[in-house]
C-alpha cells in the first residue's frame, strides 16, 4: 500500500508527484526543452509561497524543510565528461576526502547558486536536454526523505569502493536506486541547513511499523536493501542554494554505483540523469493545522 507522507507542493508548471515511502516519483514534464524560472511559481530561481490565512499571528512558529526538486536527462557524456556544468558549481563545500571516493564511485555533487541557474539551464539546453521532471516535497517533520532515481525497478548488481578504496558488491533484487535526503534546521540560523544526503538502493515492496515523531505515532515503511552510508555527503546548505548531483566520468563502468545512478539507455539511445536540488523553508502558525507556508 502506499505510504502517503506529508503535503506536496504542486507549484505552477511542475508536473503531478506521487509519494512512496517518504519517497518521490519524478513525473515527466511535456516539453522537451528545461522551461523558464518563474519567480511566481517557487522555481529553482526563488519565489515566495504563502499561506491563505495565516491565523494567528502571536501564535508560535514551527519550521520545517521541503525541497524544490528538478531531474534532467540529456545525452550521455554532457555532464560526466564535460565542465560546462560543473564550473558553476562549488565542489568544495564537501570535504574532499569525500568529494575523491564519489568521483571514483561515479558522483559528483556540489552546490550552485541561484544566480547561476541560467547559465546551467543554457548549458543543458544547449546539450538537448531529453526529458524533465519535477516534484515538491513537504512534510511537517524532520522525517528524511528519498528521491527516486531510476524509477524502474529491477535485479541490481551494485560495486562501490568504500573509505578504504575496498571494493565491494552485492545484488539487490527487484529494487530501485534512491538518494536519500537527511537534515536538521538550528532554529536561531534559518538561512543555512545542514543536510546529508546518502545513496540507497532499496526493494521496490516494504512492510510497515509505527514509530514515535514529532507530529504523534506514524506508520513508517520498512526496506530491505543497502543505504550507501560510506559515500554520504554532508553539507550546509543556504537558503535557496542548490544541490547538484549528477555523474563523474567514472559513471558507464558495468555495475558501478554511479553507472546504476545516472546512466540509462532508452530506445537504443544512452543518456544520463543529473538533479537540482533546494531546500525550502517552510513554516507553520499554531492553529493552521494542515497548512504549511513557504518562507521566501
Amino acid at each position: 500500500m502506499p505510504w502517503r507522507c506529508g503535503l506536496a507542493f504542486l507549484l505552477g508548471w511542475w508536473a503531478s508527484v506521487w509519494l512512496i515511502g517518504c519517497g518521490a516519483s519524478l513525473s515527466p514534464e511535456s516539453s522537451d526543452r528545461l522551461p523558464e524560472p518563474r519567480d511566481d511559481a517557487g522555481s529553482l530561481a526563488g519565489g515566495r509561497f504563502e499561506l491563505d490565512d495565516p491565523g494567528d499571528q502571536t501564535s508560535a512558529t514551527r519550521y520545517y524543510l521541503g525541497y524544490d526538486v528538478l531531474r534532467v536527462e540529456v545525452p550521455r557524456g554532457t555532464v560526466s565528461q564535460s565542465e560546462t556544468l560543473w564550473n558553476h558549481v562549488d565542489e568544495s563545500v564537501v570535504a574532499f576526502a569525500v568529494t575523491r571516493r564519489l568521483r571514483v564511485n561515479g558522483f559528483r555533487i556540489g552546490l550552485a547558486d541561484p544566480e547561476a541557474w541560467p547559465a546551467i539551464k543554457a548549458a543543458l539546453d544547449s546539450a538537448g536536454a531529453t526529458q524533465t521532471a519535477r516534484a515538491g516535497l513537504a512534510q511537517d517533520d524532520l522525517l528524511p526523505f528519498a528521491i527516486e532515481v531510476d524509477p524502474v525497478s529491477k535485479d541490481r548488481t551494485i560495486f562501490h569502493y568504500g573509505r578504504l578504496g575496498a571494493l565491494k558488491g552485492s545484488t539487490y533484487a527487484d529494487s530501485l536506486t534512491m538518494l536519500r535526503i537527511e537534515h536538521t534546521l538550528n532554529p536561531e540560523r534559518l538561512v543555512e541547513f545542514n543536510v546529508r544526503l546518502v545513496p540507497e538502493a532499496r526493494s521496490a515492496h516494504f512492510q510497515t511499523a509505527l514509530a514515535a515523531t514529532e507530529t504523534g505515532l506514524r506508520e513508517i515503511p520498512i526496506y530491505q536493501g543497502k543505504v550507501f552510508t560510506e559515500l554520504a555527503v554532508q553539507m550546509v546548505t543556504p537558503k535557496n542554494g542548490i544541490i547538484v548531483v549528477g555523474p563523474s566520468g567514472r559513471a558507464g563502468r558495468q555495475s558501478l554505483i554511479g553507472t546504476e545512478f545516472f546512466c540509462a539507455k532508452r530506445n537504443g539511445i544512452e543518456f544520463e540523469r543529473v538533479f537540482f536540488i533546494t531546500p525550502r523553508l517552510l513554516v507553520r502558525k499554531a492553529g493552521t493545522a494542515g497548512s504549511l507556508a513557504r518562507e521566501g
